[in-house]
């Protein structure tokens, strides 16, 4: 168990939801943008597999014992926070879906078909926004 990649999960999640202000949203934006849109038919390699697996983890962990509500766009930005550090291609997914005349919104993160953070049984009602 890697109780560093926790806790930096933990920590840039408590960052982002409760100081996180304007520059560090431009920052990581920045940042994403510069990666090109990847498919979800790349190769994941082992490694980033089971790194991938343990960000999951952290995340979840983070989601279901932190003392505030991890909402899933701050999750999704400190989830893409270790992806570029580990450089691992992703792609970030913002949906939005209509129900009982009230609009819903959602974002997920995705490695070649691997959802890391995000995933939910009814993820295909949301409509993606085009980038």
């Amino acid at each position: 168990m890697n109780y560093n990649l926790y806790f930096n999960v933990f920590y840039h999640s408590l960052r982002i939801a409760c100081i996180g202000n304007q520059k560090t949203y431009q920052r990581l934006y920045q940042h994403y943008i510069s990666y090109p849109p990847t498919s979800d038919l790349i190769a994941v390699s082992k490694a980033d597999k089971v790194y991938l697996h343990q960000l999951t983890e952290a995340l979840k962990t983070t989601q279901n014992y932190a003392l505030w509500r991890p909402k899933c766009y701050n999750l999704a930005l400190v989830t893409i926070h270790f992806l570029l550090n580990k450089k691992v291609p992703h792609q970030l997914y913002i949906g939005f879906r209509t129900v009982s005349s009230q609009i819903e919104g959602h974002a997920w993160v995705k490695v070649g078909g691997i959802y890391v953070c995000g995933e939910r049984s009814d993820i295909f009602t949301y409509q993606q926004l085009k980038v």
